[in-house]
């Protein structure tokens, strides 16, 4: 499993992203990312 370290200006940018893109894409993608970045993988984040 591929372990990626997300740094404090990462999640910034995530979470502003997350719900402030002007793309709906992104704002799904930076979702994933959130999501990501908090220990959830696998089947779990996508069934979510």
């Amino acid at each position: 499993m591929l372990k990626i370290n997300y740094s404090d200006s990462d999640l910034q940018i995530i979470q502003h992203d997350r719900y402030h893109h002007e793309h709906p894409a992104i704002r799904q993608r930076m979702t994933i990312l959130a999501l990501h970045s908090q220990g959830i993988v696998g089947e779990q984040l996508c069934q979510l």
